[in-house]
């Protein structure tokens, strides 16, 4: 370079001359009267000539500059790239390789000032940006391979934010047309990185979430919660043994075995990895390729949970049924807290032809019931819009009801079988006690082991005060085991509540039309015993319930 520089003031001397005579001409041609531009093999005019011969000149000069610099050193910048990438990964050759080129570029236009004048004007020297593009080529010719065969996705991702947040920065930027080369050829980067991320993060979906099939120890809720360690050692080894027995192939590219560890070695491996693909892919792809793929993965990862909520339920541990209720319940609400932040629609539409009535059409014209011009009608267009997020709402919709009245179920049934007998039979015009009819509520109450005589209203609130005690309490802790958040325990609990106060108050309605003060003191329910219980839901379930 700067034995170049060296024989830079005999040459610059000529180049200067006939830039000047070609910038000269071209300004003094605007000048003065207009006149009509001859073409080049009919014109006269000495000064044109002149003009067309120093721009063919200096064109060539500059042609023949670009010419031996690209020789000279086109194959020492090849073999300096080539050595950057055997010291160093993808994302260190770009980082390096960078920095090399930019450094390059930057040289070789301080260079070609040394000969050739650049004239003020917003174009750069053509042969200039075409030797800077070459140098920078050759860097992307290194990447490209390397990015096309990548498969870890945490790689892909690194790399493009790292072409992004660091090199378009101010330092790049200030080095004008260099910089404006080199983030070219980074651009170019960037777009293959982002097609390989999308291709890998189809294949991601493929065989890490649709094709997962989970194993005894992937279903042992709740013990991965409760013992997560355990379980962890458990996989392990299970996934060490596999490998060994050959079960595994040793050669799957992009398949990632490092072990799930924290909070989220208590996620079912599904819903782990949608989460982790769509956290990577957010920010590093279109916002409708990425609506696209995290519209596909939530559906997966939905129909994928429920199929493991029936093999956990199918189980034959205790309250297998239960558990498989709170654990869908548990991955939908957590599924659907995790996505929340993603500002793009989980949906998109499918349209296809309906060649019904072209098909009807066809079948008339070949009879001959109808002119071939009906034919002409354009088949009908049906769309299909699909919603992963919708169908998780709903899911979570579903689930939460089914959850809420097997629990007020479980304590609640006395109440509610004891009211729907009592809207059966009329309510007495007069509560007396000597006032018996056979199938009268009064002779019912006055029967010792019907469902209306005070005895047995009392061991029907004795039952539902055991189930509280007992059953309820144990679901409320099966539900602390899966759901940690109180505010989230609070939303599934409090419609119980209300469903027992409502019972309750429907109860005592039934008792003070049906029954004598005398009788109501003797079953023992009234409101003190019903606030009684629901202070004990409240303890129970943990949540404060404002007076009123």
């Amino acid at each position: 370079l700067w034995s170049d520089r060296t024989v830079a003031p005999r040459i610059k001397s000529l180049v200067s001359e006939l830039h000047a005579r070609a910038r000269t001409e071209e300004l003094g041609g605007t000048s003065g009267q207009t006149t009509k531009r001859q073409p080049p093999h009919t014109t006269r005019d000495p000064t044109a000539v002149t003009r067309n011969a120093a721009l063919s000149s200096l064109g060539d000069c500059e042609e023949s500059f670009v010419d031996q610099r690209r020789k000279l050193i086109q194959g020492s910048v090849l073999a300096h790239v080539k050595s950057l990438g055997e010291v160093h990964n993808t994302v260190g050759l770009a980082r390096a390789g960078s920095s090399f080129i930019l450094r390059l570029c930057q040289m070789e236009k301080s260079l070609y000032e040394h000969f050739f004048p650049i004239a003020d004007t917003t174009s750069e020297p053509s042969a200039l940006v075409s030797l800077l593009k070459s140098h920078c080529s050759v860097l992307y010719e290194e990447l490209r391979p390397r990015i096309l065969s990548e498969n870890d996705l945490e790689k892909l991702v690194y790399l493009i934010e790292v072409l992004r947040q660091e090199f378009p920065g101010e330092d790049i930027l200030r080095r004008e047309l260099p910089g404006d080369c080199l983030i070219g050829a980074l651009t170019r980067c960037i777009a293959d990185a982002q097609e390989r991320l999308i291709f890998r993060a189809e294949v991601f979906i493929r065989d890490e979430i649709r094709g997962f099939v989970p194993s005894a120890t992937n279903l042992n809720y709740p013990d991965i919660i409760l013992d997560p360690q355990a379980t962890r050692a458990a996989v392990e080894a299970a996934s060490h043994s596999s490998r060994e027995s050959g079960r595994i192939a040793q050669d799957q590219p992009g398949k990632t075995e490092k072990p799930v560890t924290g909070i989220y070695a208590t996620w079912y491996p599904t819903v782990e990895r949608t989460l982790r693909l769509l956290s990577m892919l957010y920010r590093c792809i279109d916002r409708q390729v990425f609506s696209g793929i995290a519209q596909e993965a939530v559906s997966i990862c939905l129909h994928s949970v429920s199929l493991a909520r029936m093999r956990i339920a199918a189980s034959r541990r205790p309250d297998a049924e239960e558990h498989a209720q709170l654990f869908f319940i548990w991955q939908m609400l957590m599924l659907r807290e995790q996505i929340s932040p993603f500002d793009v629609e989980f949906a998109y539409t499918e349209k296809e032809f309906d060649f019904t009535e072209t098909r009807l059409l066809l079948g008339r014209v070949l009879r001959g019931q109808a002119p071939l011009l009906t034919l002409s009608q354009p088949p009908r267009i049906r769309q299909r819009t699909i919603d992963s997020k919708r169908l998780l709402e709903q899911s979570v919709q579903t689930a939460c009801e089914a959850f809420i009245l097997k629990t007020t179920r479980l304590f609640l049934d006395p109440i509610l079988a004891f009211l729907a007998k009592c809207n059966v039979l009329p309510v007495p015009d007069r509560i007396e006690a000597g006032d018996v009819d056979g199938n009268s509520f009064t002779s019912l109450k006055q029967s010792v082991g019907s469902f209306a005589h005070p005895s047995g209203l009392r061991q029907m609130w004795e039952q539902v005060c055991d189930a509280i005690n007992t059953e309820l309490t144990e679901a409320v802790s099966r539900l602390s085991i899966y759901v940690t958040k109180p505010t989230s325990r609070s939303v599934l609990l409090r419609p119980i509540r209300a469903n027992f106060a409502e019972a309750a108050s429907e109860l005592i309605s039934a008792l003070q039309t049906r029954y004598t003060l005398e009788e109501r003191e003797e079953i023992g329910i009234d409101g003190e015993a019903i606030q009684k219980e629901l202070d004990s839901l409240d303890e129970i379930f943990g949540i404060k319930v404002p007076q009123s």
